[in-house]
């Protein structure tokens, strides 16, 4: 990810047979996800599936290196390397889809 005075915005899409993640969705509406993930099988524990169909909460792991930015050796971390460096949350949302039968009240 490369630094800018921008924010970048992190989508994750979940159904019952797929978990997939994004970047900057909002600004280029046809980006592939950066991961996927199969999650159909919801019977074996020895699945990643079978913990995706039980309640779940967010954790925001803000851990900088491995596989995602490819950064294995930490001289490169830039954000430890620059005091001035800094991570905004400007906010975080959660949609829930609705059934088919179910209405809408608002109030």
């Amino acid at each position: 990810i490369a630094m800018h005075d921008g924010f970048t915005s992190f989508r994750c899409y979940l159904d019952d047979k797929k978990i997939a993640m994004y970047l900057d969705q909002d600004k280029y509406p046809d980006v592939e996800p950066y991961f996927v993930m199969g999650i159909s099988e919801a019977s074996d524990p020895t699945k990643s599936g079978y913990y995706f169909h039980k309640p779940n909460f967010i954790l925001f792991n803000l851990a900088v290196g491995g596989n995602f930015p490819s950064i294995w050796d930490i001289n490169q971390v830039t954000g430890l390397n620059n005091g001035d460096v800094m991570m905004y949350v400007d906010y975080v949302r959660v949609y829930q889809r609705g059934l088919n039968n179910e209405t809408l009240y608002i109030k």
